[in-house]
C-alpha cells in the first residue's frame, strides 16, 4: 500500500543524508559553501595569520642575535646593533599588531556570520517540514530547540577556528623547521623526534568533550528536552510531587556523560604534563647533542642556540595550535545534527511557493474515498475509504466516538498530512495541486485548545492575516466584537496592548478561545473549521463562545466536530463516523427518526 511505502521513502532519505555526511571533508566543503559571502574576510583573515605565525619564528632568531651583541668588545658596535635591533623589534610590534586585529576582525565576522546563517537555514528548514516531522519523538520542540542553540555556534570550529589556527601553526611550525634545518639539519632531525609527542599531547589535552548517548539522543539534547517538558509542566509536577523523581531522572542522564568525562580527564591530565615538561627534554636533547657538534662537526654557538629556538618554538606553537582548536568531534556532531536538518526536504513544504491559486473560491469540499493513518502509527487505519461531501455556505458537523477520524479529516484538509489514497477537492481541484499557503488562507481554524503567543492581544490577532504587515484597528475592533471578546478587552488595563502571556496564560479560558475566533476571522475565511471549539469550556463561558461562534458561520463553508450533540443541533447538515468511515448523515430530526447509531449516541449523552 501507499502508506507502507512511506517508512522507506523517509529511510532511503535519511539514508542518503547519512551516506552525504559521512564523505571526507564534507561538512567543511558545505560550511565553507555558506561561507562564500565572507571569502573576502576569510582571504585576509588567513594571509594575516600567517604573517603572524612567521613573525614570531623571526622574532626568535632576533633574540638570538641580540644575545651576541653583548660579546662584541667595541661599545659603539654595541649601541649601533642595539638601535638596528630595537627598530626591527617595535617594527614587528606594530605588524603584529596590525596582523593580529585584521585576523581575529575577519574570522570573528566570518564566524559569527556563519553561526547566524546555520541558525537562520535550520530553523527555516523546521518551519518548512510536514507536521509528522514534528510528530516524531526525535523532534519534539525541546529537542529541536536545544539543537537549534547548542549545533549552530559550534560549526564554525570546522572552517573559522581551525583554519585560523591552521595558518598559524603552518607558517609558523614551517618557517621555524626551515630554519633548523638549514643551519644544522643534523641538530634539527633529532630535535624533530619530540614534535609527535607535542602534536598528540596538545590533541589529548586539546579533547575537552566525550560522546554519551541517551535514548539514541545525546545527553545535552536528552536534558534539554527533559527540562522544558518538566518546567512548562511545573504545576503538574508539583501537584503530584515528583520532584525528587525528576531531579532523579536528570541526574542518570548526566552520570553516564561524567563517568566518561572523569575518564578523559585523567588521560588530559597526564598529557598536561608531559607537555609542559617535554620543553625540559628538548633543552636536554638540545645542548647535549649540540656540545657535540661543536666539538665534532664545527657546529657554531651562534648557530646552536638558533636551531635551538626555532624547534623549541615549532614544538610550543604545536602545542599551543591543539589546545586552543575547539573540540573537533563536538563540532562534527553539530554539524551533522545541522545538517540533517538543514538537507531534509519536506512532504509537504509550507514555504513552497508553487501551486494554483484560483481567483475565487465558492467553498465545496468532497473527500473521495480517502485512506489514511498517521506515518507515526502506520499499523493503525485511522480513515477507510472515507466519503464525504461539504456544500457551500453550509455548516456540516461531524460525530462520532473519540478515534473515528474527525480531527483528522480536518487535518487532512489543512495538508498538514497527505492522505494514502484517494482524494480531497476544493471546488473540484485536488487540494495537492494547489498551493499550500494559498489553500491554508482561504481556511480559519479555532480547535479545542487555542494557542495564542507571548504578546499583546493585538498582535495575537494581526497573526491571523498573513498577508498584511499592518492590519487597521478598526479591523481588529469589528472581528473582536463579532467574537464578542471587545467588550471585555476594553475593560484590560492595556485593552488590545495588554500582553496575553505565555499560551494566553493571562485570559481564561473562554477568552482565549474568542480571541481565536477573532484572529481566525480576520483572515475572512471561506471555509471555517471548528475542532470542538467548546469542550473544555464551563456552561457560562460555553454560552458566550457558542453565540460568537454561530455569528461566524454565517456565510461561510463550516465543518464543526463537536462532543456536546445540543451545540450541533441547527447544522445542516450532520454526518456520522464510525471506524474511518461515514456511516449516516443528514439533518437532526432525520437521523433521530432513523433511529441509528446517531439516535444511540443522542440518548448516552442525554
Amino acid at each position: 500500500s501507499q502508506s507502507g511505502a512511506n517508512v522507506p521513502a523517509k529511510q532511503l532519505q535519511e539514508n542518503e543524508i547519512n551516506k552525504r555526511l559521512k564523505r571526507p571533508f564534507y561538512l567543511e566543503k558545505e560550511l565553507l559553501r555558506l561561507q562564500k559571502p565572507e571569502t573576502t574576510w576569510l582571504v585576509i583573515g588567513t594571509i594575516a595569520q600567517f604573517i603572524n605565525g612567521m613573525i614570531f619564528p623571526a622574532q626568535a632568531l632576533v633574540f638570538t642575535e641580540i644575545y651576541t651583541i653583548f660579546a662584541t668588545p667595541d661599545y659603539a658596535t654595541q649601541e649601533r646593533k642595539s638601535l638596528d635591533f630595537m627598530g626591527i623589534l617595535i617594527g614587528m610590534s606594530v605588524l603584529i599588531v596590525i596582523t593580529t586585529l585584521l585576523c581575529n576582525y575577519s574570522f570573528s565576522l566570518s564566524g559569527a556570520r556563519l553561526t547566524r546563517r546555520v541558525r537562520v537555514r535550520m530553523f527555516e528548514s523546521m518551519l518548512r517540514q510536514e507536521i509528522a516531522f514534528h510528530d516524531a519523538e526525535d523532534n519534539k520542540s525541546s529537542i529541536l530547540s536545544t539543537k537549534l542553540a547548542a549545533s549552530a555556534p559550534f560549526c564554525r570550529g570546522l572552517t573559522v577556528d581551525k583554519m585560523s589556527l591552521f595558518a598559524q601553526g603552518i607558517s609558523g611550525c614551517g618557517l621555524s623547521i626551515i630554519i633548523a634545518f638549514v643551519l644544522s639539519w643534523k641538530l634539527a632531525f633529532v630535535m624533530t623526534v619530540f614534535v609527535p609527542i607535542v602534536f598528540f599531547s596538545g590533541v589529548i589535552t586539546g579533547r575537552s568533550t566525550t560522546t554519551s548517548k541517551v535514548n539514541g539522543r545525546s545527553a545535552i539534547e536528552e536534558g534539554g528536552r527533559l527540562t522544558t517538558e518538566v518546567i512548562e509542566n511545573m504545576k503538574s509536577v508539583v501537584s503530584l510531587g515528583r520532584e525528587r523523581y525528576f531531579l532523579d531522572l536528570f541526574s542518570r542522564i548526566f552520570n553516564a556523560k561524567f563517568k566518561k568525562t572523569l575518564c578523559l580527564i585523567h588521560l588530559q591530565a597526564f598529557f598536561y604534563a608531559v607537555s609542559n615538561s617535554i620543553l625540559f627534554f628538548i633543552q636536554a636533547t638540545a645542548f647535549g647533542f649540540g656540545y657535540w657538534l661543536i666539538k665534532n662537526d664545527g657546529l657554531s654557538t651562534t648557530n646552536l642556540y638558533k636551531v635551538y629556538a626555532s624547534m623549541t618554538f615549532s614544538s610550543m606553537v604545536l602545542g599551543r595550535i591543539y589546545a586552543q582548536l575547539p573540540d573537533q568531534s563536538k563540532a562534527r556532531s553539530s554539524a551533522k545534527a545541522a545538517f540533517r536538518i538543514m538537507e531534509r526536504k519536506s512532504k509537504i513544504d509550507s514555504l513552497d511557493e508553487s501551486g494554483l491559486r484560483p481567483a475565487h473560491v465558492v467553498g465545496d469540499i468532497r473527500f473521495i474515498n480517502v485512506h489514511f493513518n498517521y506515518p507515526q502509527r502506520p499499523a493503525l487505519k485511522i480513515l477507510r475509504g472515507l466519503n464525504l461531501d461539504v456544500h457551500n455556505n453550509q455548516t456540516n458537523a461531524l460525530v462520532g466516538a473519540s478515534g473515528c477520524g474527525k480531527s483528522t479529516t480536518i487535518a487532512l484538509l489543512l495538508r498538514f498530512y497527505d492522505i494514502d489514497a484517494g482524494s480531497i477537492t476544493l471546488d473540484g481541484v485536488d487540494i495537492r495541486e494547489l498551493n499550500i499557503q494559498w489553500l491554508r488562507k482561504q481556511i480559519g481554524l479555532v480547535s479545542q485548545e487555542p494557542t495564542l503567543f507571548n504578546c499583546s492581544i493585538k498582535e495575537n490577532i494581526e497573526y491571523g492575516d498573513c498577508e498584511r504587515e499592518n492590519v487597521q484597528m478598526h479591523e481588529i475592533v469589528d472581528v473582536c466584537v463579532q467574537s464578542n471578546i471587545h467588550a471585555k478587552i476594553e475593560t484590560l488595563p492595556y485593552r488590545y496592548d495588554t500582553v496575553a502571556g505565555t499560551r494566553g496564560g493571562q485570559l481564561s479560558g473562554g477568552e482565549k478561545q474568542r480571541v481565536a475566533i477573532a484572529r481566525a476571522l480576520l483572515r475572512r475565511p471561506k471555509i471555517l473549521l471548528l475542532d470542538e471549539a467548546t469542550s473544555a469550556l464551563d456552561t457560562q463561558s460555553e454560552q458566550v463562545v457558542q453565540e460568537a461562534l454561530d455569528n461566524a458561520q454565517k456565510g461561510r463553508t463550516c465543518i464543526v466536530i463537536a462532543h456536546r450533540l445540543s451545540t450541533i443541533q441547527n447544522a445542516h447538515k450532520i454526518s456520522v463516523f464510525k471506524e474511518g468511515q461515514l456511516l449516516e448523515e443528514g439533518t437532526h430530526h432525520q437521523l433521530m427518526a432513523q433511529k441509528s447509531f446517531y439516535y444511540q449516541l443522542q440518548s448516552t449523552h442525554n
